[in-house]
């Protein structure tokens, strides 16, 4: 537990950095391959999606409480709902572009977190005081990729 902690501490306090190059390349693989990947998309139903909320939900619960209370918080919750919806389909791509061997564990981890740094951002500009960070979501959106990394899997059958 005390290590966890500690852990918690200095993440917290390190600077959050992605590689733009990374994330560039995954955005250019992503134009590449939008007709599959928006296929992949359109292919969940509304069950699936809803699992991937849950999936994001219960990660940031578990592993980042500050950020699971910055979200429930109403005037984020309702200002960050669109954005979120979004990042978890991109995390999912992201997921399924590693499964398919289009990109690297490197580029999927800058990528996703990008895409939490995003979101930390937009809730501390609604939120004054927030302690939101990009790598607690990243974590979250990382349980998203899991998901579409084994669409992948369904595909090839």
């Amino acid at each position: 537990m005390f290590k966890k902690y500690i852990e918690k501490f200095i993440a917290r306090r390190v600077p959050e950095t992605f590689d733009p190059n990374l994330v560039r390349y995954v955005l250019n693989v992503w134009d590449e391959h939008s007709e599959e990947l928006s296929d992949v998309w359109h292919r969940t139903d509304l069950q699936q999606r809803n699992n991937l909320a849950i999936a994001f939900r219960k990660e940031l619960e578990r592993e980042w409480q500050t950020e699971f209370k910055e979200m429930l918080l109403e005037q984020v919750f309702y200002a960050t709902a669109e954005k979120l919806i979004t990042n978890i389909e991109a995390a999912y791509a992201a997921g399924y572009m590693l499964g398919k061997g289009w990109i690297s564990m490197e580029h999927l981890a800058d990528f996703n977190l990008y895409l939490g740094d995003n979101l930390a951002s937009h809730i501390r500009s609604i939120l004054k005081g927030a302690k939101s960070r990009g790598l607690a979501f990243a974590g979250a959106f990382a349980s998203v990729g899991v998901a579409g990394q084994l669409a992948t899997s369904r595909d090839s059958q």
